[in-house]
């Protein structure tokens, strides 16, 4: 995620310290979340996308090329895909890999794979919750 902060940045012609200003946060903040020294929540999704007049969703996956279509995408649809793209941040930033089942799971599925996972099924529960709620929160925003 972080190069696609530095991607848009660079797009639109802004420096770091700009950017920073316009966040409302320091230089090195920036720099940390460019690098994924610094997680990317969604406060700073929000914020970072604001600055730069992008949304969140081409934040997160600036060569989306959504399907025509004439019914807009749900909210399950929308969560499932951000979730997707959590989950994988997720699992680098605590060297775990849920699997293949995972990447082909409808929202729903991502959760039971997440909480039935055999070796400790409550704490990975617990863990990933956050992941969830920030998935739907997002899904949401995007309208």
């Amino acid at each position: 995620m972080g190069n696609n902060i530095e991607m848009w940045r660079k797009q639109k012609g802004l420096t770091r310290k700009a950017l920073a200003e316009a966040v409302g946060c320091g230089e090195t903040q920036i720099v940390k979340l460019e690098r994924g020294e610094r997680r990317l929540t969604e406060t700073w999704m929000t914020k970072i996308s604001d600055a730069m007049e992008i949304t969140v969703a081409e934040l997160i996956d600036p060569e989306a090329n959504p399907v025509a279509s004439d019914k807009p995408p749900s909210l399950q649809e929308k969560a499932t895909f951000i979730t997707l793209l959590l989950l994988d941040n997720w699992e680098k930033e605590n060297g775990v890999e849920l699997g293949p089942r995972a990447r082909a799971a409808s929202f729903a599925e991502i959760y039971e794979v997440a909480v039935g996972r055999e070796d400790e099924p409550e704490a990975a529960a617990k863990a990933l919750q956050p992941v969830f709620d920030t998935a739907l929160r997002l899904a949401v925003k995007l309208g």
